[in-house]
């Protein structure tokens, strides 16, 4: 049985190797191999990576990408082809997460598996993931709360259309602050069909391009400037720090909201189906990790998993 711990990242100790997933800090051991899954901030560490730049780094093609434009200089990078790998013994079979463009959640060993920000529905741009069966499972739980139990996803893509039709035709502009890259470039493609000019934040459209570089079109895309007026715009989820009150605000976190210009479209799952992935998983072990890991390892106990919070 593998043994897990947080130290900098995700630790895994299997077959005498360390495997290092999505570190953010110095990690306590040094690993034979890091993985990350995904180009979330909260996921990788540029400074870190650089450090261990020879260590064998598995990543998928989209998230190198990411990576490379945000100053990642690694020395020894492993892009799997046919989404299977083998680096110093150690075997990764990735698959798409769901979740933003190159994420993945990945099988090791055949024995430990890891979903790394995950979405379980159907959502307009990528397909449901796979259940990955295993002994071990590492699971996020950034919504793994009783608090979070989102409403069908059409029914979402439904308000959101509607507010933001709403608030064009009433004032000739439409705020939204989303995640990016993520729900922002779902968002994107949800308004395409408005056939409106669409204004977006620079780090936005920089986020957009990777998307449009990697087979996804998107049209009337402009960037926000201060000679821009009339359309739908998209700005990152901190942006609205500083709202007026007229901005539209996307995100899981709304669920707990009651105004209703707070949306609880997430790229991530919420608890009934992490619930239902760790069922159709049928591990022996449990690690929940980031967000209400501990509330959600407590709900997996209730249910008569082994389940047990890493997450500090």
């Amino acid at each position: 049985m593998a043994l897990v711990r947080y130290c900098g990242g995700i630790e895994v100790s299997l077959s005498n190797k360390i495997i290092l997933l999505d570190p953010v800090k110095k990690p306590c051991s040094k690993p034979d191999v890091i993985f990350v899954s995904h180009a979330h901030r909260d996921h990788y560490n540029i400074s870190v990576l650089n450090r261990l730049r020879n260590i064998p780094l598995v990543v998928s093609r989209e998230t190198y990408e990411f990576l490379k434009s945000k100053g990642l200089k690694h020395k020894n990078v492993v892009i799997p082809e046919e989404d299977y790998v083998e680096v110093n013994g150690v075997s990764f079979e990735l698959h798409d997460a769901n979740h933003i463009l190159g994420s993945r959640e990945v099988l090791i060993n055949g024995e430990v598996a890891y979903t790394g920000d995950i979405c379980f529905e159907r959502r307009n741009m990528f397909k449901p993931p796979k259940v990955l069966k295993a002994n071990t499972l590492i699971i996020e739980a950034t919504y793994g709360s009783r608090l979070y139990i989102f409403p069908q996803r059409k029914l979402l893509y439904k308000w959101v259309l509607k507010k933001v039709i709403n608030d064009y035709y009433e004032k000739d502009k439409a705020v939204v602050y989303a995640r990016s890259p993520g729900v922002a470039q779902e968002l994107l493609k949800l308004f395409s069909k408005l056939r409106v000019d669409i204004y977006l934040y620079k780090t936005v459209y920089e986020h957009t391009k990777l998307y449009m570089e990697n087979g996804f079109k998107f049209e009337n895309i402009k960037v926000v400037d201060s000679e821009s007026s009339n359309g739908i715009f998209i700005y990152p989820i901190w942006y609205g720090k500083n709202d007026d009150g007229n901005g539209i605000f996307v995100t899981g976190w709304a669920a707990v909201e009651k105004d209703e210009r707070f949306i609880p479209l997430s790229s991530h799952s919420g608890l009934n189906t992490l619930l239902s992935y760790v069922h159709n998983s049928s591990p022996e072990k449990v690690y929940t990790v980031y967000g209400f890991a501990r509330e959600f390892a407590s709900i997996l106990k209730g249910l008569g998993y082994e389940a047990s919070c890493i997450w500090i």
